[in-house]
């Protein structure tokens, strides 16, 4: 178990991360197609209110901007798991605590 954890997932997650990270934001922008589908979400949601508010503008770039920080934080937690996984990184800071 200890050298899944330490060896082998280190290794395989540095090298399927850039793959899912772009699979992952993928999906999120494509739950936005799938709102006009019928699944309730952001952009369906956005929908309800310019119907029942008249406001064109305003909820739709309301949802704009939480898709947006909704892709931006997947990809800056995908960053730091890639970042952590870095064995040049773990390497530099070993040699200086020695």
């Amino acid at each position: 178990m200890q050298t899944f954890t330490y060896i082998i997932m280190p290794q395989a997650l540095r090298q399927v991360l850039p793959v899912y990270k772009g699979e992952f934001i993928a999906l999120v922008k494509m739950t936005s197609v799938v709102g006009y589908i019928a699944v309730q979400d952001l952009t369906k949601a956005g929908d309800i209110i310019r119907s029942r508010t008249f406001d064109a503008f305003f909820p739709l770039v309301m949802v704009a901007v939480l898709y947006f920080a909704i892709s931006w934080l997947l990809a800056l937690t995908l960053d730091y798991i890639g970042f952590k996984t870095d064995p040049k990184r773990n390497r530099v800071r070993e040699g200086a605590k020695a």
